[in-house]
């Protein structure tokens, strides 16, 4: 025979209001993409020093770095043919052509205020990125 279970509470389920609508009250973090115009061997690693992107990134390719509380670091052995995007705007390039650049701390706030906004027409590669992905030449400061 079954063991009786005993008494169950009532069920109760809670309907939310139909008017009530959630608010989103925290706006999204701008995006931090690392750009390659010409050849590049670039190395990203988190915070706890694991690779979490590797690869010689060619003319036009783009890689979205994420957004951690703890930044993840650059690595790159062609810092003239890195630039970062972000809010769509460029900064950089990385370093001077030839040049190796080690552990850049990858965050928005540090990146904006080492690199300045860049102009498109600076740089050939930047320019066929550009209109590559169908954005318009604009000044880099308003």
């Amino acid at each position: 025979t079954e063991a009786d279970p005993g008494p169950h509470p009532p069920l109760v389920v809670a309907e939310a209001a139909p008017d009530v609508v959630p608010q989103v009250v925290e706006t999204l973090a701008p995006a931090l993409q690392i750009v390659a115009v010409r050849p590049s061997w670039v190395r990203v690693r988190a915070a706890d020093g694991t690779v979490i992107f590797e690869k010689t990134m060619e003319p036009g390719e783009a890689w979205q770095a994420p957004l951690t509380e703890e930044p993840p670091t650059l690595r790159t052995g062609e810092s003239g043919a890195i630039y970062f995007a972000i809010n769509n705007r460029f900064y950089g390039p990385v370093g001077q052509t030839g040049a190796i650049t080690s552990n850049l701390p990858l965050t928005i706030a540090g990146l904006t205020e080492t690199y300045g906004p860049v102009e498109i027409g600076t740089d050939e590669g930047l320019v066929r990125y550009a209109e590559a992905q169908g954005l318009a030449q604009t000044p880099a400061a308003d």
